[in-house]
């Protein structure tokens, strides 16, 4: 029985952290959207006061693609769509379209997990807030995949000062002249290991050079159910006329895994702010997977996935050290592809413990609730309808997962937001015909 349930349980996280998704309304997605299909990552600078270009890029995993055998090859042709909404998502505002293809040299390269194409798009645009979808159609399949981001407006402030967006890099990469060239760090995550630096890329404009010098501040905040301020640095920058280029070195040694935000706040030399730009990132710890901060919590959340006896073999360990390498031991047995760095299953399954934690605590965390458990599960629902309290019914949503033919009902008991399962989980009422 147990094992029956462990091998569902790690079916329902393979299939759902591979699982496209189709997008049926670019403007309207579901709060509890799934992940993303293909990676995409938007950055934007000043061209000039009434021009902004933004910079796309793009990483798609091959097995996303539709290859067909040419030659002594295989090719996969698609085109990649920028549709542009009003900041609300309800009007086009404009888009473009680019045909692309790839080539790959043998079928292994078609079906890889680890190839990915790589692309980088270059759009100039009025500097205001929109909506961004990146649509891609496969021509060989006919399926669609979308990703929708929010651009933000980049305009310059009363002071004349502007920031642009923040590029968290991947490496350090240099051109034949030494110039360092700009590649993004899709995954947003970053290991807390010696040795490892990360930096970050920005922008500063100063209209008509009426700043010599600014101060800029550096607040890392601590994401989650509450919200803080762990570290904190200040230096200061000389400005050159119009566009001054910035890199800041990630300090990693005060922050634990978990979710992070770094705030760069620009500031006139009497303190007062003039700019200010936001950017989002994972820490990883070593010996941890991410969104682990505690070895022991994350120990209680196997839950889903351990019976009693595999934990309390863990929890029994004497030392430290004995029940981390226990622990690894337990994900080691089930990772899906021993021959890569990460573990998926593992990152997988506590990215969803840590999605519960930020989106359905209330009295108690958000991985002990039942939206919490289906979440874990089951992964993001296909389809959530949700019904306001009124006179004659409490407030309820529907999650529909059409992969698992699973419908749950969950219902708000006491009116503050403490969403409990209407049916057990385990009852057949729960599936779709």
């Amino acid at each position: 029985m147990m094992y029956s349930r462990l091998l569902l349980l790690w079916l329902f996280l393979i299939c759902g952290f591979c699982k496209p998704v189709l997008a049926q309304n670019y403007a309207k997605q579901p709060l509890y959207q799934a992940r993303s299909p293909f990676m995409v990552d938007i950055y934007n600078y000043k061209i000039s006061e009434s021009q902004n270009k933004l910079e796309i890029y793009l990483n798609i995993h091959n097995p996303l693609l539709s290859f067909i055998k040419e030659g002594d090859g295989y090719v996969s042709r698609f085109y990649l769509s920028a549709m542009f909404y009003d900041e609300d998502g309800e009007a086009l505002l404009f888009d473009k379209t680019w045909q692309k293809e790839i080539f790959a040299q043998n079928y292994q390269e078609t079906a890889s997990k680890t190839r990915s194409y790589f692309e980088h798009l270059t759009l100039e645009i009025e500097p205001k807030a929109y909506t961004l979808v990146i649509k891609l159609s496969d021509m060989e399949s006919q399926r669609e995949f979308s990703v929708e981001k929010k651009v933000p407006a980049l305009s310059f402030s009363k002071q004349g000062l502007a920031i642009s967006s923040l590029m968290l890099l991947k490496n350090e990469h240099y051109d034949s002249t030494g110039k360092r060239l700009l590649m993004p760090n899709f995954s947003g995550l970053l290991n807390n290991e010696a040795g490892e630096t990360h930096d970050v890329f920005f922008e500063l404009y100063n209209r008509h050079y009426t700043q010599d010098s600014v101060i800029i501040k550096f607040e890392y905040w601590r994401i989650g159910v509450e919200e803080f301020v762990v570290n904190k640095l200040i230096s200061t920058i000389k400005l050159k006329p119009y566009k001054t280029s910035a890199f800041h070195r990630i300090d990693l040694k005060p922050l634990n895994g978990g979710d992070y935000q770094l705030h760069v706040i620009v500031q006139n030399l009497n303190g007062e702010k003039q700019a200010e730009a936001k950017l989002g990132f994972r820490v990883r710890m070593k010996g941890l997977v991410t969104y682990i901060i505690d070895l022991e919590q994350a120990i209680k959340q196997l839950n889903y996935i351990a019976d009693f006896d595999e934990i309390e073999a863990i929890v029994e360990a004497k030392t430290y050290k004995e029940k981390l390498n226990r622990f690894n031991a337990f994900w080691k047995k089930r990772d899906p592809s021993p021959q890569t760095e990460v573990n998926e299953l593992m990152a997988e399954y506590y990215s969803r413990v840590s999605y519960a934690n930020q989106h359905f605590s209330n009295y108690m965390q958000g991985w002990r609730t039942d939206m919490g458990m289906i979440y874990i599960k089951y992964g993001a629902p296909d389809f959530v309808e949700r019904h306001p309290n009124n006179f004659n019914n409490k407030a309820y949503e529907i999650w529909e997962f059409h992969q698992h033919r699973r419908r749950f009902v969950f219902v708000d008991i006491n009116g503050f937001g403490d969403y409990r399962l209407a049916i057990p989980e385990w009852d057949q009422r729960n599936r779709m015909n």
